[in-house]
């Protein structure tokens, strides 16, 4: 039916509404946070026989414009091929048609979500769950803005009660996890992504997760083991190279650290943070000019990035074995 759709010093952390994961700027750690929608009405799988489900659903509208499910379907196309604002506009022609319909209300909360307008996804998915209470997908889309919003007890109870409604998924344990571990709760954070694991072990994102409250809890042979498993599930998978690499910084394995630094950033080249911990790698092992190298990449790429601005004014104040923040 289409596709269903995460510290020892002060925390700062932002949302990245396109990857769904919540960032740490100084110290660079990902955890993963997974979208579980309704997307459509059973009838959607007919797309099999279409090559586009843009033309499937503009052919229904044409033939039946007053129908809501078909502008709920069409605006699905549209988000699944990342026409955002197409697909909100056929959201809201579905809820004008017919204002009682839940999935419309489902997708676009979605859809405001990943532009980073959470009050109005909050708004939407919370519509959606006077219409249907008992769906665990619209709790746990709701837990997800929640959570982008730093809003974790809240977060949390919404959670819980999407795995009251359906306790064996996975990724709903994740994300649970995830708002534990951004409360500090490590132990917590663990027991729940050890829950996820249990039901889906080569889940890559559990595992990198898992890395993640290790190396918070400074249990770095851990996370190393746990970032090294999720990397041999997903080789791709860029949070995971970086913070192995930050792991590694941490036991002082400075070409290890970079080796790992250098791969995530041929994956993702224009994130600062990534530039900036190869740039203190590099610095570790006294290439200045290198270093420097890379918190101007940092710089460039985000020009407000405090630790790449203070580690270029630091260079002629500083020793070279600054640590990581």
């Amino acid at each position: 039916m289409g596709k269903a759709n995460g510290r020892k010093n002060e925390r700062k952390e932002l949302f990245d509404k396109k990857s769904g994961s919540i960032t740490s700027v100084y110290g660079s750690l990902y955890f993963s946070i997974f979208i579980l929608i309704l997307l459509s009405f059973a009838t959607y799988k007919r797309n099999a026989v279409w090559m586009d489900d843009l033309q499937l659903w503009n052919d229904v509208i044409k033939k039946s414009r007053s129908k809501a499910r078909g502008h709920n379907d069409l605006g699905l196309a549209n988000y699944n091929q990342d026409r955002i604002d197409e697909a909100i506009k056929e959201y809201a022609i579905a809820l004008r048609l017919k204002p009682g319909l839940v999935e419309p209300h489902i997708n676009l909360g979605l859809a405001y979500y990943n532009q980073g307008r959470i009050d109005e996804a909050i708004k939407e998915y919370t519509i959606a769950l006077h219409l249907n209470p008992d769906d665990e997908k619209i709790h746990s889309n709701l837990g997800n803005a929640y959570s982008a919003q730093g809003r974790m007890d809240e977060a949390i109870t919404e959670y819980k009660i999407a795995l009251h409604l359906k306790p064996d998924d996975e990724k709903i344990h994740s994300n649970l996890g995830t708002a534990y571990a951004a409360q500090g709760r490590m132990d917590e954070a663990i027991m729940e992504y050890g829950i996820a694991l249990r039901m889906k072990p080569d889940y890559a994102e559990a595992h990198y997760n898992l890395g993640n409250a290790y190396y918070n809890q400074g249990r770095m042979d851990e996370a190393i083991k746990k970032y090294m498993i999720a990397l041999r599930i997903k080789p791709d998978y860029t949070e995971a190279h970086s913070n192995l690499g930050l792991a590694y910084y941490y036991q002082g394995r400075m070409d290890e650290a970079i080796k790992e630094y250098m791969i995530a950033l041929r994956l993702k080249p224009d994130e600062a943070i990534i530039h900036n911990n190869l740039g203190l790698a590099y610095w570790n092992k006294g290439l200045e000019d290198m270093a420097r190298e890379e918190f101007e990449a940092a710089l460039k790429l985000k020009p407000d990035f405090l630790p790449a601005k203070q580690a270029i004014e630091s260079f002629s104040k500083r020793p070279q074995t600054q640590r990581l923040k």
